[in-house]
């Protein structure tokens, strides 16, 4: 669907809230992508105005320490357009999820590009067996009525690069690669990440995602 105003699910239900197409300008000044200086706490502090937060495209990206949290119904998280994603970056100490919104409705994350870091983050590898929120790129959970969409997501550590959990959304046309480390059971004994997981997804719709690479599955539910 070349179209912006095309890439809307076609079920009212999935979402509730309209995935708005077009440019936007960038509203969070106080964050720098184009410096080495960890973003956080700016981020955040536009996140927690509510409403949308569109983030500027720069070199290197948006540097997380810390990792940032979306609190707010009704929020939106997003880059200028689909030719201008927001990148933001796992600094090298980050143990947390890089994106995350639980118990939240009617959510818009689109246009950005996570890069997990996982090759200057491997202190935390030790972390990385079994079941690993902390090291997922980008998890809405608990919630409903939300979009994760025309995103690309790079170089997850380990858990997932996406994660879902929640009813009546709609994950499309996201671009997943290179999650995780080696092959499940075949070349290497972890860490491993899913391109995709969903856990409860009542009334969801997940298409046209393109995920290469994922080391354990490419999109589980």
């Amino acid at each position: 669907r070349t179209d912006p105003a095309q890439r809307v699910a076609a079920r009212a239900v999935c979402p509730a809230v309209a995935a708005v197409g077009g440019t936007l300008e960038p509203n969070c000044p106080d964050a720098n992508p184009t410096d080495n200086l960890p973003d956080d706490d700016a981020l955040q502090a536009c996140l927690n105005r509510g409403g949308a937060t569109v983030l500027a495209a720069g070199a290197p990206g948006y540097i997380l320490e810390k990792g940032i949290k979306i609190f707010n119904n009704g929020q939106t998280l997003r880059g200028p357009d689909d030719a201008h994603k927001a990148r933001l970056v796992a600094a090298a100490g980050l143990k947390d999820t890089m994106v995350r919104g639980d118990t939240i409705t009617d959510t818009v994350v689109r246009y950005l590009e996570l890069d997990g870091n996982r090759d200057a983050r491997t202190a935390s590898l030790g972390m990385c067996g079994g079941y690993r929120i902390w090291a997922t790129g980008l998890a809405i959970r608990y919630s409903r009525n939300f979009v994760i969409a025309d995103n690309h997501v790079v170089n997850t550590l380990c858990g997932s690069a996406i994660e879902v959990d929640g009813s009546d959304f709609e994950v499309a046309r996201n671009v997943i690669e290179g999650s995780g480390h080696g092959l499940e059971a075949k070349d290497a004994s972890e860490p491993w990440a899913d391109g995709i997981t969903l856990h409860n997804c009542w009334g969801g719709e997940v298409h046209d995602n393109k995920v290469v690479d994922a080391t354990d599955v490419g999109i589980v539910s």
